[in-house]
């Protein structure tokens, strides 16, 4: 964020949903102002302009800003409504407090909004172009404000389905060969540097390597596979893994440039068990029948065990938030942007990943996708649910 004035009421934090607003289509903006002072502020109103137009450079129209769904965290005490600037002669979203003969905003007190609009599709496919959203606070006869910088994610790149192919190879054997795809189809862009011209890269990293490994090569005709490094080490795992695939697009003059990335993680299936002192050497059943949890949000494992997390249909997602005792969160992914190519009802097939989860801890489950469909599958080690909090 770039700072044009300092603003009495601090936007404490500034965020999107999808992180890159993709052209065409609708992204949500989430604005978390604060008062930061030991005094109340005076506020009559909080400006948010999009600065809308018809030209690449803006997020969206005038009409998308009219139809744009505004959602605060305090309805009762702020009014928020689509104003209309006479001077810009374009609408603009205003936040005016409800008491207007008391529009106080006392120490500590905090107000978040979240807009959900319709990005503009007037973006070339081999456009990598920032736009800008200003926020202004009228307090008293001061006017200051704040301009947001946020990138524009150019339309019909398509980025998704990195995956263990085939698509059911969910647990590997120690050892087995395995094989990663996965779809990517950048329109408009030269496959690796070209003079002059747009072009992308992709890179793969997992912990077998010492950097990220570039493998643009690889992806032909839309879509690419990874069996290995090279010739001489294929790909073959001794333990759970977790792939990350990141796509870099940059623009014609090779100096501005976007990147998405998409993770996958591989169970090994382990050959030994070793339960303190009961040892297993052969094959041994450890895994119950499966629980389908039907609930977004907060649950806790009570004991070890997997989850398998499938998405299918269009533009659908699955975030996976998990906390292991004693140690810090870490987030996991899945999503799908193209309509989904399996039509059978008997089949639930479609983008998957399988998180091996430790007894007590905390697993957070999102969907902030809602055109398409998710599932997900709790395998205890044992016997113990997936207890939503």
């Amino acid at each position: 964020m770039s700072n044009d004035d300092v603003l009495p009421i601090v936007l404490a934090s500034f965020s999107t949903d999808p992180e890159t607003p993709n052209a065409g289509a609708k992204v949500t903006l989430y604005f978390s102002f604060e008062n930061e002072t030991d005094s109340d502020i005076t506020c009559q109103e909080i400006a948010i302009d999009l600065n809308p137009g018809d030209t690449p450079e803006n997020l969206c129209t005038d009409e998308a800003v009219q139809d744009s769904v505004i959602t605060p965290s305090h309805p009762g005490s702020w009014n928020f409504q689509h104003a209309y600037d006479k001077t810009k002669k374009v609408h603009y979203l205003s936040l005016t407090p409800h008491n207007s003969h008391h529009p106080v905003l006392g120490p500590g007190d905090r107000l978040d909004v979240a807009i959900t609009v319709q990005v503009s599709a007037g973006l070339r496919s081999d456009d990598l172009t920032e736009t800008v959203v200003t926020v202004t606070e009228h307090i008293g006869d001061a006017r200051p404000s704040q301009d947001i910088p946020l990138a524009k994610s150019p339309a019909g790149t398509v980025f998704d389905s990195f995956r263990a192919d085939p698509p059911d190879k969910v647990l590997v054997q120690q050892g087995e060969h395995l094989q990663l795809s996965w779809s990517c189809d950048p329109i408009g862009f030269e496959r690796g540097s070209t003079a002059g011209k747009p072009y992308y890269t992709l890179t793969i990293d997992y912990d077998q390597l010492a950097e990220p490994l570039d493998i643009t090569d690889l992806n032909n005709d839309g879509a690419g596979a990874y069996t290995g490094p090279d010739e001489d080490h294929s790909l073959a795992l001794s333990h759970t893994t977790l792939f990350a695939l990141t796509l870099t697009l940059w623009d014609k003059t090779h100096q501005q440039k976007l990147t998405h990335t998409l993770t996958t993680l591989v169970s090994v299936q382990p050959t030994d068990v070793d339960l303190g002192n009961l040892s297993i050497d052969r094959t041994a059943s450890i895994l119950t029948d499966p629980q389908l949890i039907t609930t977004i949000g907060n649950h806790v494992a009570t004991t070890d065990g997997l989850l398998l997390c499938t998405v299918r249909g269009s533009n659908s997602g699955i975030v996976v938030k998990v906390t292991a005792p004693d140690a810090e969160e870490v987030d996991y992914a899945i999503n799908t942007g193209t309509v989904d190519p399996y039509d059978d009802p008997t089949q639930f097939t479609g983008c998957r990943m399988l998180l091996p989860i430790a007894r007590d801890s905390t697993v957070s489950i999102s969907s902030p996708e809602s055109d398409g469909t998710y599932r997900t599958a709790w395998y205890p080690l044992g016997i113990g649910t997936l207890a939503k909090q």
